[in-house]
């Protein structure tokens, strides 16, 4: 099918002289041809624009023409990824991903962090070492704000240094960690350039196209990520690799993966299935908090738990599953792994094992709020309405302060409550629900909500 857009700004006048019975209709055909006219000055911009930019020199094997610079390393300054792992994981890059690609400068970056904007949720913090604004992952280690860059203009890859002082405990437990993120950090950057310098040629991929281009540099960099950097890294380093693998396994209570703890997109079966994270952000935030609660010395359950609920909330249900039961193995009562677990069972449609799991939860503990709301939700899976309803409004007077979970309550009851075709009751409790502090707070989504429980309360019998 031929890219060429044929339309004219004279079409335009054309349409807005002719006369349509349907004005919707007419304003509909006119937002399609701006579009298309917006398109068109875009391809001839980037066309102009190509044929005035000199073409890139492009050796027969680019990556080894790439320069590699590794400055200002000391005690704190530190590049998990050395000069040569850097230049061995571009030369196994797809060919042509890296022509025209300059450098690649290891560098503290603290001129390239910027300031936190209003509402970010991050701890940013200077770091002690060298006054660089960035997240303290672990005790003593700190990464910048911003990981890495790449430089249209001299189609050159910033990756920024790991600071921590040169005393850390067991570094080489956590260099392989590192290293593997700083070198997703590396072909994330390359993806860049590659659809920068090579992809969009005369127009074909333009910028106003939306999601693009940072949805195929995610994808992208994700696949060789996995299909480059994960190979490399467990066929340079093993031992490594092992070593880290054998320390989550003991805090953990089960073993898994190091790609599947950094959090990489599309990992095959054994790594512990496809994530639906993005890759620069997945997993790996997680077990930086797991490990860091665990160096802390807290409470090695609880930091189990959250792990877990951390790795339900992706869908990794097996790896959950399994340091639930850990915990379990020590703690067979109690009601917070029950709970978890339950919620685990059920998001994989195991209803009657989920069910029988947070009955006990409850029976342990009466009063554990999150307890009766997973009850509730498993009932709401099965569809018994009457239990649901009797577990909601027991979810629901625990809740106290907790506004967003006592709103959920009411929900639940007003849900089971139509199901039995209790209609009054039902609107009794849709208009407690909209007196609710957290409820009038968003005003403009107010009428969207009354007119779904209105036809919510038409389909009581």
């Amino acid at each position: 099918m031929s890219r060429s857009i044929h339309d004219t700004s004279t079409d335009l006048k054309r349409l807005d002289g002719r006369g349509y019975a349907d004005a919707a209709h007419k304003a509909a055909l006119s937002r399609d041809l701006k579009r298309r006219l917006r398109a068109k000055r875009q391809i001839k911009a980037m066309t102009l624009k190509q044929r005035r930019t000199a073409p890139l020199l492009v050796a027969a094997d680019s990556a080894d023409w790439v320069q590699v610079h590794a400055m200002g390393e000391s005690c704190y300054v530190h590049y998990p990824a050395s000069p040569k792992d850097v230049r061995e994981v571009l030369r196994r890059l797809p060919h042509g991903a890296t022509d025209g690609l300059e450098s690649v400068d290891l560098r503290l970056g603290s001129e390239a962090q910027g300031r936190p904007e209003r509402g970010e949720w991050e701890p940013w913090v200077q770091d002690p070492y060298t006054g660089r604004l960035g997240l303290e992952l672990l005790p003593g280690v700190f990464l910048g704000r911003n990981w890495s860059d790449y430089n249209r203009l001299s189609h050159s890859i910033g990756l920024y240094a790991w600071v921590y002082p040169a005393g850390l405990p067991e570094p080489a437990l956590w260099e392989p960690y590192f290293r593997l993120r700083m070198l997703y950090d590396l072909v994330h950057e390359v993806a860049h350039h590659f659809d920068h310098a090579c992809r969009s040629q005369r127009g074909h991929q333009r910028r106003d196209q939306r999601g693009h281009p940072e949805s195929y540099v995610s994808l992208t960099g994700a696949r060789w990520s996995r299909e480059v950097v994960l190979p490399y890294v467990r066929e340079a380093y093993p031992d490594q690799v092992l070593a880290l693998e054998d320390w989550v396994h003991r805090k953990a209570g089960t073993r898994l993966s190091i790609a599947l703890l950094s959090g990489v997109l599309g990992l095959p079966e054994e790594d512990g299935g496809s994530s639906s994270m993005d890759p620069l952000f997945g997993l790996w935030y997680h077990f930086m908090r797991f490990a860091t609660a665990v160096l802390k010395g807290s409470e090695l359950a609880n930091s189990r738990l959250e792990l877990a609920w951390d790795l339900h909330f992706v869908k990794r249900y097996r790896a959950a599953t399994e340091i639930v039961q850990a915990v379990l193995r020590e703690y067979p009562d109690d009601p917070p792994a029950l709970s978890m677990l339950a919620d685990i069972l059920a998001d994989q449609d195991r209803l009657d094992e989920a069910r029988s799991v947070a009955l006990l939860a409850t029976e342990l503990a009466p009063d554990f709020q999150p307890a009766w709301d997973t009850l509730t939700n498993v009932l709401h899976g099965m569809e018994d309405w009457g239990p649901m309803l009797s577990a909601a409004q027991r979810a629901t007077s625990l809740c106290y302060n907790r506004e967003y979970a006592r709103t959920l309550g009411l929900k639940d009851q007003i849900t089971a409550l139509v199901r039995l075709g209790r209609r009054k009751e039902a609107a009794a409790l849709v208009t407690q629900l909209f007196r609710h502090r957290r409820m009038a707070r968003y005003q403009p989504a107010r009428e969207r909500y009354r007119a779904q429980y209105a036809k919510l309360l038409d389909q009581c019998v």
